[in-house]
Formats: C-alpha cells, sequence, structure tokens
C-alpha cells in the first residue's frame, strides 16, 4: 500500500540496481517479508524488496533518471482498481496546476 490510486513501478533484478546522489538511502520493514528503501534526505520512495518476487526489486518509476522513456506494460491488482480509474485520460488536463486565487 501507497496511499495513492496507483503506483508506477519498473521491476528489475535487485544485483542490477545503482543507486546514486549520495546512496542516502533509509529502509523500513512493511511486514514480514517486504522493506520499503527511501532518500533519507528528502523522504522520496526509491524501491521495494519482498522476499515474495526474491532477487527482484520495484523501483518507483518517478526515482529513475529519464524514467519518462519508460511506459507501463502490465497493471496488477486489478480487484482493488478504483471504478473511476480507467476514465481519468479523458478528462480536461492542466499543464502546471490551477492558479492561486482561482
Amino acid at each position: 500500500m501507497n496511499g495513492s490510486a496507483f503506483s508506477s513501478y519498473a521491476v528489475i533484478p535487485y544485483k542490477a540496481l545503482e543507486v546514486f546522489e549520495g546512496g542516502a538511502l533509509g529502509s523500513y520493514a512493511v511486514t514480514e517479508r517486504a522493506t520499503k528503501h527511501y532518500c533519507t534526505k528528502c523522504g522520496t520512495p526509491i524501491f521495494n524488496l519482498n522476499e515474495k518476487y526474491a532477487g527482484a526489486c520495484m523501483l518507483y518509476l518517478g526515482a529513475i533518471e529519464n524514467c519518462e522513456r519508460y511506459a507501463p506494460s502490465l497493471n496488477v491488482y486489478c480487484e482493488s482498481m478504483f471504478s473511476w480509474l480507467t476514465g481519468v485520460t479523458s478528462m480536461e488536463g492542466l499543464e502546471k496546476g490551477l492558479e492561486r486565487g482561482a
């Protein structure tokens, strides 16, 4: 769980993981089998490890350099997907956000 409607991950072999920018990593156990790792300087989630997927590392897509070149190829845990999520791409979009006082 991450407190969001969805998360975007890239799954790679843990052995292939390289952490840059000082490697200031912290971690905490989510369950007996799962651990979340984050940047201790800014709190950004970086990756998750889960014994259920031994040898794999689930990287948060936003933590990957040049992440815009990667596109999702699979949705998982769809049984808990919010019913409104399928219509999100057809909503009006704002490039930057709402102006203050609007």
